[in-house]
């Protein structure tokens, strides 16, 4: 039966909107009804098969609908969840927020397809599936509007539905969607009991078996207790394994038409959960793995693509001109072309490549331009931050002072042990020579003697004048403990994601635009060549090392006093001014 559009055919069709309007009546209320703004009532039948069957990429849902007739496409059921959505729902957020949620072409592929193909019984064709897609197209808004459909119009009695992702605060995002298209709707307002507590949560009043939405995380021990009848999990590839998805997947045994739906960007090439699914999804979406209950949505670029021409971006971002901005593809584009990190956090992020969780991130060239030399004498009395690494006594310590306002000049100090200089050779580091050049001091003995360190900070405290020395805790607490009692403020800067992406990424823009002078420096070129950058699901950086032999102690001072910089400033240049046009 096609749904007609007039009020008593729509009171018929939906159970829960009859109730509401019996209620409402009772009251001497009118039932309200969100204005028609949809086109897909008007669809034909053929026209509803043609956007389901080319609306997945690469995926014929007609080719593995199973022997014999096994599963069939309803119109109807699929455009009864499509109208849900564009009648019902609001979008939450700006800068769309208020306005119709009117899906995409590729939106009502998933939504008509999840829904409308039904086996012998009636039943939901689909229990699992991946959307495998990049940033910024609209995945919150379109998971909220999926929890809810499944939560409000699957007449399942008593179902257990779950917003799931790696942290709460994660899938608290796609409850706050959730929350503000049930707010938006005077008849779904009136229909839900919203829980926007700490235990946040969405419940329909059905007698003694309400239907609950919940947000939960991996941290969550109750997990395996779940009667799961539906569930998405957000962002998959920050799930630290397995357990989540498998807790989810066997709670619903009991249930008659359950579905676990994953929602994610890519992941680094690692082994985990979330690439373990996206390799299974594609054997399913070329037919190498015969599975017709598990939905294969996946935009990616190709690795051998042009990344960097605008076509190819299309391709992985459907959403491109809607949600997606191409102004801010374009800025993103042109900074991956130069920083070999950027690239790396582009590909993946917004064309949904797997790439390596760590890269070279400073080419020597570019380091090399920046050697302008150093005036000491201008560099006295200057505004200066210092960086101190002092993570391993039996190695190099670094110094590094900063100066903003000398053209970002760099001044580095290091120590090693006597010992250090007889590995010199096994290591293929030219210690003895540094040492001569006087750009490297030596302790005597088999480890760092701190006591020297600290005097000679103070000497170098008094001579340019610097307070502030930024340093990690880590197996530093004595010295910093003296230098606190020498009446230096000593600020705490651990080597996580928060404290040295912003670093990171300033430094680097400061080396690519040639705004940051270090003077040659022999011992600081040689930890430009060897750091690395490691970067977290969320694209932020923090400095690391391609392998043990690598130092890179100065480069960790010098990001730690830029990091008192950015601190003193309230935010980082790159966050303020956006990204540059290079």
């Amino acid at each position: 039966m096609t749904i007609a559009k007039d009020k008593k055919a729509q009171e018929a069709a939906w159970s829960w909107r009859a109730r509401k309007a019996k209620n409402a009546a009772r009251k001497g209320k009118p039932a309200r009804f969100i204005p028609y703004r949809s086109t897909i009532r008007d669809l034909s039948d053929a026209a509803v098969r043609s956007i389901c069957k080319r609306g997945v990429p690469g995926y014929d849902p007609w080719r593995d609908r199973g022997s014999w007739g096994a599963y069939r496409f309803d119109c109807d059921l699929a455009r009864r969840a499509i109208i849900f959505v564009e009648e019902e729902l609001r979008l939450a957020k700006p800068p769309s927020a208020g306005q119709p949620f009117i899906l995409e072409r590729w939106q009502r592929a998933i939504f008509g397809n999840l829904f409308g193909w039904v086996d012998k019984k009636g039943l939901r064709r689909y229990r699992q599936g991946l959307i495998y897609i990049p940033r910024k197209n609209g995945k919150s808004a379109l998971t909220a509007a999926l929890l809810l459909y499944l939560l409000i119009a699957d007449d399942e009695d008593g179902a257990e539905i779950f917003g799931a992702a790696s942290e709460y605060k994660q899938a608290s995002l796609i409850f706050d969607h959730a929350r503000g298209m049930v707010a938006a709707n005077p008849e779904l307002r009136d229909l839900c009991r919203v829980l926007a507590g700490q235990s946040k949560s969405i419940q329909i009043d059905r007698g003694s078996h309400w239907p609950t939405y919940r947000v939960i995380s991996s941290k969550d021990d109750s997990a395996h207790g779940f009667n799961v009848h539906a569930a998405v999990i957000d962002e998959l590839h920050t799930q630290p394994d397995s357990k989540l998805l498998d807790a989810l997947v066997t709670g619903t045994g009991a249930r008659s038409q359950p579905l676990v739906l994953m929602v994610t960007t890519a992941d680094y090439s690692r082994e985990s959960c979330c690439n373990e699914q996206r390799d299974y999804a594609e054997q399913v979406r070329v037919g190498t793995i015969d599975d017709p209950t598990y939905l294969p949505v996946i935009y990616e670029v190709d690795p051998e693509a042009d990344w960097r021409k605008p076509a190819t971006w299309r391709k992985a971002n459907p959403n491109l001109g809607v949600s997606v901005n191409q102004e801010y593809i374009e800025q993103a584009c042109r900074r991956a072309v130069v920083s070999v990190a950027e690239e790396n956090t582009f590909r993946r992020l917004h064309l949904n490549q797997r790439t390596e969780q760590c890269v070279r991130w400073l080419q020597l060239e570019q380091w090399d331009k920046c050697g302008g030399a150093l005036d000491l004498d201008v560099l006295r009395g200057s505004r200066c931050y210092a960086g101190l690494d002092l993570a391993n006594t039996t190695d190099i310590v670094a110094l590094v002072l900063f100066f903003p306002d000398c053209g970002n000049a760099v001044l580095p100090f290091c120590w090693i042990p006597e010992k250090k200089i007889e590995t010199a050779r096994a290591d293929r580091v030219p210690y003895e020579k540094w040492r001569k050049q006087g750009v490297i001091e030596v302790c005597r003995g088999e480890c760092i003697d701190q006591e020297q360190i600290r005097n000679r900070i103070n000497d170098l405290g008094a001579e340019y004048g610097f307070r502030e020395i930024g340093c990690d805790p880590f197996q530093a607490w004595k010295i910093m403990t003296e230098l606190r009692g020498d009446g230096f403020e000593i600020t705490d800067v651990r080597q996580s994601f928060q404290s040295f992406s912003p670093a990171c990424k300033e430094l680097e823009m400061l080396v690519i635009r040639e705004e940051i002078r270090h003077g040659g420096h022999p011992v600081l070129r040689w930890m430009a060549q060897n750091i690395t950058v490691e970067i977290d699901s969320c694209g932020n950086f923090r400095p690391s090392r391609s392998n043990s032999a690598s130092k890179i102690d100065a480069m960790v001072s010098l990001l730690m006093a830029m990091r008192l910089w950015i601190m003193a400033r309230g935010s980082s240049v790159y966050e303020e001014r956006g990204v540059l046009t290079i």
